[in-house]
């Protein structure tokens, strides 16, 4: 324990252990005891919340997500939560990719539209 602060101390996206003085990260599939955030969140646009719908239509690892893809992925959240947008579509394939949405090209959004639209 470092001035007052128990170990290990957590943070979004890793976690320090000053006794051991070790870095955990999300890929690690460690970052605190209190929330046990798994791998997902190390990947682009997925949060907390994201990770938790993910885990509850049994997508746990980064892996299979990818092997899911993110247009199933999206239908899977979208059976446990009628709200899912178009954006969390566009997340899910930037994380399977990588990178941002923000980053995706003009036509994998489009294609990403007209599935989201399909699917409504």
């Amino acid at each position: 324990m470092i001035a007052g602060i128990q170990t290990p101390l957590s943070f979004k996206k890793f976690a320090v252990d000053f006794s051991s003085r070790k870095i955990y990260v999300p890929s690690c599939k460690y970052v605190n005891k209190e929330n046990r955030m798994g791998e997902l969140v190390a990947l682009p646009n997925i949060g907390k919340d994201t990770e938790k719908q993910l885990n509850r239509v049994g997508i746990t690892t980064i892996e299979q997500l990818r092997e899911t893809g993110s247009k199933k992925a999206w239908l899977m959240i979208r059976g446990i939560d009628e709200t899912a947008c178009l954006h969390r579509l566009y997340g899910l394939e930037g994380a399977v990719l990588g990178v941002k949405k923000s980053a995706l090209s003009p036509e994998t959004k489009r294609d990403l539209k007209e599935f989201f639209s399909s699917a409504k």
